[in-house]
């Protein structure tokens, strides 16, 4: 069975362990984005208060809704090695309630 991304934005929910690399912080900061660099804590931990640096529980703040029920990634262009690198599975989109494994052809 073919994955197929129906853009639900699941993989982008409830994240509690997301973390940086240095290249991308290094990145961040030839590009300027302190948006991005505000919400990391000092070890590399994303996300968090900009204030208060306790971890967003919940959806990723970069996570934007097109319209309802379907989701992009404000930092496309942009994103951490975590999320381009993160691949679909099987196992993924059932833990997680991802229905890009349902019909899709």
């Amino acid at each position: 069975m073919i994955f197929k991304c129906k853009r639900c934005g699941i993989c982008c929910k409830n994240i509690y362990t997301a973390f940086s690399m240095a290249t991308d912080v290094e990145r961040w900061e030839r590009e300027g984005r302190r948006d991005i660099l505000l919400q990391l804590d000092d070890v590399g931990r994303m996300w968090v208060d900009p204030v208060t640096k306790e971890p967003i529980i919940g959806d990723c703040p970069f996570l934007k809704q097109d319209l309802p029920g379907y989701y992009s990634c404000k930092l496309q262009h942009t994103k951490p090695t975590m999320c381009r690198n993160f691949k679909p599975s099987k196992f993924n989109a059932s833990n997680l309630g991802c229905k890009g494994y349902e019909d899709a052809k």
